[in-house]
């Protein structure tokens, strides 16, 4: 019985800490990190289901010159366990957005089905998205230099 108490506590110690708002499944650098993106990219599927929708708090700044996408959270609520989409092609997956906060994406961790970079691919970002849950939300796009 024992036996069987400390190997419930482990798992729900596991359990615990990979859904803590800390958690990031791609925290590492080098090529373990570019498997990790492109596999999780390979199994994902843009929901063509789902009608976008505009309202959501938020916007993606594509600055061209250094190919990366912004994406600023202004709600007072995080978003968390998100697929950021670009061009309903390419996907991110973000642990947390932190409320009135930001994080950035460069193009080289946008993969596709195929497991190609946006970057690869010498594609731009036209349209980004948020899947979180089972809304999707279009956001605004502006460019910057």
């Amino acid at each position: 019985m024992f036996r069987k108490s400390i190997a419930v506590f482990a798992l729900a110690s596991v359990v615990g800490c990979s859904s803590s708002t800390s958690f990031q499944p791609f925290a590492s650098n080098g090529p373990e990190e570019r498997a990790q993106f492109a596999a999780y990219a390979a199994t994902a599927k843009y929901p063509s289901d789902m009608k976008a929708s505009d309202e959501f708090k938020a916007v993606a700044l594509i600055n061209p010159k250094n190919e990366s996408v912004k994406i600023v959270n202004f709600s007072d609520e995080p978003i968390r366990n998100a697929n950021v989409w670009v061009n309903g092609t390419f996907v991110y997956k973000v642990g947390t957005i932190p409320s009135h906060g930001a994080i950035v994406i460069d193009r080289e961790q946008l993969y596709d089905t195929t497991g190609d970079t946006m970057r690869r691919l010498n594609s731009t970002a036209n349209r980004v998205e948020i899947q979180a849950g089972e809304h999707l939300y279009m956001l605004g796009n502006a460019r910057t230099e």
